[in-house]
């Protein structure tokens, strides 16, 4: 698993929706943002049928998110280090506020749900960064193109010699 995260502006929750061994969506939800299910605008995908559960099982607070495990079948849950009944925590119908180093996998059936804290992914560095790599890749193709011209140069047949001036007849 991923190691705790320290308190601070780098912190994130991801999310998965799961059906049986398949990855259907996966967020990276930032303080305040929530995981909807449904068919609003802000869902990420819609419940599946007969799956009684929560609208938004991940809701977003200020300080953090909170589960809502309500209609959860079983699963695996690990709140502030313990292990926890999904299913019990489940039929307390409260939301429960998860910290970090907390994670768990809420399944309804053979769709779940799974979330862990972790770092907020750092952005893409903009621009073309040279890389001694590249400079190598291209320095070595240059070496072989050169190598394979210079090995057709020495091996091609040299173009016939013509006869000299004093050995021609000026009938041919």
């Amino acid at each position: 698993m991923a190691t705790a995260v320290q308190q601070g502006n780098g912190q994130a929750l991801r999310v998965a929706a799961v059906w049986g061994t398949t990855v259907i969506a996966l967020r990276v939800l930032e303080r305040g943002q929530s995981f909807e299910l449904g068919e609003s605008e802000l869902a990420v995908l819609p419940i599946p049928d007969g799956i009684e559960m929560p609208q938004i099982p991940l809701r977003g607070q200020a300080g953090g998110w909170d589960v809502d495990a309500r209609g959860v079948q079983g699963g695996l849950l690990r709140l502030r280090g313990r292990d926890e009944d999904p299913a019990s925590v489940g039929r307390g119908g409260v939301p429960v506020p998860i910290v970090p180093g907390d994670f768990g996998l809420l399944q309804y059936g053979t769709f779940a749900i799974f979330f862990q804290y972790t770092a907020a992914p750092q952005p893409m560095a903009a621009g073309f960064g040279l890389e001694l790599l590249i400079v190598l890749a291209f320095f070595s193709s240059g070496i072989l193109h050169i190598g394979v011209l210079g090995l057709v140069r020495a091996l091609m047949t040299p173009p016939p010699i013509n006869k000299p001036l004093e050995l021609t007849n000026p009938d041919e």
